[in-house]
């Protein structure tokens, strides 16, 4: 299970009701031992130390709440941030195997040569609809509440280029080495950046435009 840290407050907080509660004790005691169980004095204290326990219970079933609140609100952001990462190292590979030719020779096993193009044009695109579908089914809101916007735009905006320069089409290396010969190093690079980009904010290698702007106003 996830451990939240305690904040400097809830240290405060919890060092203050320990001695609030020792010194109860003490005084509880004192007068035990001083004027006898039955005293006024004891059975005040006695009053006081049950009142204290009542809020220190009400504090901790508050602070409890909100510790599991803590949790769940940082297992829904990592559990974004992972699917994020899972994302871009999806479409780092596509635009990759792409450059490589990979992807184009590994077709070549299964399809007949005159078809081999479309078919190859139609994998391409059908991996980044299946990466957009699933970018877009997470809003900018969640992002935002996971401080991955950045990574978010990045993932997009590589995935736009990419979309672009598919549909305007490849040629292919006539020895099968299935290396698009008019599209550039440059360009697969311009796009791996955006990707890199994105993986490096999730990992927290690359500060957010939010950590930027919170550095700036100290």
């Amino acid at each position: 299970m996830q451990k939240i840290k305690a904040t400097i407050p809830e240290w405060l907080l919890a060092i203050s009701v320990s001695a609030i509660w020792f010194t109860l004790m003490a005084g509880f005691g004192f007068a035990v031992k001083e004027k006898g169980i039955s005293s006024g004095d004891a059975a005040g204290w006695a009053q006081a130390f049950g009142s204290v326990v009542g809020v220190g219970v009400t504090v901790f079933f508050f602070y409890s709440s909100t510790q599991s609140q803590k949790l769940e609100a940082k297992r829904k952001k990592d559990a974004l941030k992972a699917g994020l990462l899972s994302l871009s190292d999806r479409t780092f590979m596509l635009i990759e195997s792409v450059e490589n030719g990979s992807l184009y020779t590994s077709l070549i096993q299964v399809h007949l040569k005159n078809h081999l193009y479309q078919e190859y044009i139609k994998y391409i695109q059908f991996e980044i609809q299946a990466i957009e579908s699933i970018l877009l089914g997470v809003t900018l809101d969640k992002l935002a509440e996971a401080d991955v916007v950045d990574s978010g735009l990045y993932l997009r905006q590589a995935l736009n280029g990419f979309n672009a320069r598919v549909a305007s089409g490849f040629q292919i290396d006539s020895n099968n080495s299935g290396i698009p010969i008019n599209a550039t190093k440059a360009h697969f690079q311009h796009m791996k950046n955006f990707v890199k980009l994105a993986q490096d904010i999730l990992l927290g290698k690359t500060p957010t435009i939010v950590d930027y702007r919170r550095r700036q106003s100290i």
